[in-house]
């Protein structure tokens, strides 16, 4: 084949590859779910939730953030982060227990609202 034919489907097949993973991470968001509804997700499971900080503790390895909707749950994140209390946040993280408690363990961390 000539170069300028294999430069064209390249093009095309390039072109139609990032149109497709546009679609993909369209939909393939996460909604945000309501604390009133967590003990109905399972664990391991990826949310996403939008709440206020209410506390921070720094661990030596850890940040711990209780959020809070109408109830409270507690995000770790094991990196440093520059989040106050009263911050609106958005995390997303999978969910798990720890001593019989719902925590997530964050993967993003945005702030929607200083």
């Amino acid at each position: 084949m000539e170069d300028k034919t294999l430069l064209t489907i390249a093009l095309i097949i390039s072109s139609l590859g990032i149109v497709f993973l546009f679609f993909i991470v369209q939909f393939s968001s996460l909604e945000s779910i309501s604390l009133d509804n967590i003990e109905t997700v399972d664990e391991d499971t990826t949310i996403k939730i939008v709440g206020t900080v209410e506390r921070i503790s720094a661990k030596e390895n850890a940040t711990f953030l209780d959020i809070s909707q109408k109830t409270t749950i507690t995000a770790v994140i094991f990196e440093n982060v520059s989040v106050q209390k009263g911050n609106l946040v958005e995390i997303t993280g999978k969910l798990s227990e720890y001593k019989g408690e719902k925590e997530i363990i964050v993967d993003v961390l945005t702030i929607a609202k200083p």
